[in-house]
């Protein structure tokens, strides 16, 4: 683009017809040899805007009594919802909800399609229903799990929340997640690099600390509940931190129940210390390359970007 964006003014496209449409980008670079022009083109769906919302939600029967609004809700459940040859993708939070919005009129197919693990799907796993916005604008799918087995599975993730810089304050989420099917209490446990780090402060009281260890309990985390713990280091000021250095983070939870699933129970990271920075970039917490066993696993991203305009975005 050379400083104008011609989609900013509506007047010049008036009647886009519905369907895939084609976007020629044109993209300007001064180079040290002149200047380099290429065009490239991006598919562009348009459709028109409906008022529908349709909202799933997903409870699991660990009484034995029936699903109702009040039964465990289970979050990270990932439901399709398919409308024509659309299919439209989201994953339940933590109240075991996920909505739909500007669903196309018509017949639309939903699918719980990842059962969570330890849990089979009471009733149908497929609801078929038209939506109509003259008769009804919320529309709402309800599915019920049951246990099938007890599943012990507690999952650790490790964020950092900003950047790393030396001599100011670094701060890290830690996140416990039971993707199991019963109850579970225990112990996480965070190793870090003491030599360029100093623990300042948790948001709960360690129940052990050494140099370079922190410990901290959970207790009646609840299956498909998550639970966090919000921890601040110092980053060393130089020479011990310089720009570049890697620093190393190791947590690890330990279930008072054996685990079924010692895969998830320990993540690692390194984060590099900066200085100065743009704070507008993309970065995946596995690195840049991944082994083969861990290409049918999720990739965790942080993205940070920065208003620098005035009004609220």
């Amino acid at each position: 683009m050379t400083g104008q964006n011609p989609i900013e003014n509506p007047i010049f496209f008036p009647s886009v017809p519905t369907g895939f449409q084609i976007v020629f980008v044109r993209t300007v670079i001064p180079t040290v040899n002149g200047t380099c022009v290429t065009v490239n083109t991006q598919a562009l769906i348009v459709e028109q805007c409906t008022p529908t919302t349709l909202t799933v939600s997903l409870h699991a029967d660990y009484e034995g009594t029936g699903c109702t609004s009040s039964s465990s809700p289970v979050g990270g459940a990932v439901v399709t919802v398919v409308a024509g040859n659309v299919a439209y993708y989201g994953m339940s939070g933590p109240d075991g909800t996920v909505s739909f919005f500007n669903l196309p009129t018509g017949p639309v197919t939903i699918m719980a399609t990842e059962v969570p693990a330890g849990l089979v799907l009471l009733g149908e796993g497929t609801y078929t229903t038209v939506l109509d916005p003259t008769q009804n604008t919320n529309y709402q799918v309800d599915f019920c799990y049951t246990p099938v087995a007890s599943v012990n599975d507690v999952q650790v993730s490790l964020y950092p929340l900003g950047n790393a810089r030396p001599g100011f304050p670094a701060y890290y989420a830690i996140i416990l997640s039971n993707v199991g099917n019963v109850t579970s209490s225990g112990t996480v446990t965070v190793q870090f690099d003491s030599t360029r780090l100093s623990f300042l402060s948790a948001d709960q009281t360690t129940i052990a600390q050494t140099a370079d260890t922190l410990t901290f309990s959970y207790t009646d985390l609840a299956p498909w509940q998550n639970s966090y713990i919000w921890v601040t280091f110092l980053v060393a000021p130089p020479p011990t931190a310089n720009i570049g250095d890697a620093l190393q983070f190791t947590a690890t939870v330990t279930p008072n129940q054996p685990d079924n699933n010692l895969g998830n129970n320990s993540t690692s990271f390194a984060q590099p210390v900066v200085n100065s920075f743009d704070p507008n970039d993309i970065a995946v917490l596995e690195g840049p390359v991944i082994s083969q066993e861990q290409a049918d696993d999720w990739l965790h991203y942080i993205v940070r970007f920065e208003n620098t305009g005035t009004p609220k975005r």
